[in-house]
């Protein structure tokens, strides 16, 4: 994937070229949503969906999520996932 194809998916993307990768910055500030009022980030989702074909898909538990946190693989690929159904 190159930088200018992202760019071409919206314009409000940002995409910062390293070395060994990009950068894909969705909107000039964080996006919120809200799960129980089914509210999701719009330019999260477009993400997620544009990059589905080449998200990873054997991994091993994230394990640390914050203090007392824990992701079992189950959580793990759960949050990879997240945003695929909106």
């Amino acid at each position: 994937m190159r930088g200018g194809e992202v760019g071409a998916l919206n314009s409000r993307f940002v995409v910062r070229r390293f070395c060994r990768g990009i950068l894909i910055q969705a909107g000039s500030r964080p996006q919120l949503g809200d799960a129980e009022r089914n509210v999701w980030p719009e330019l999260y989702v477009k993400l997620s969906k544009y990059l589905k074909p080449i998200r990873i898909t054997k991994h091993r538990p994230f394990q640390y999520a914050g203090p007392g946190l824990r992701f079992d693989l189950e959580r793990s690929q759960a949050w990879l996932r997240r945003f695929d159904e909106r």
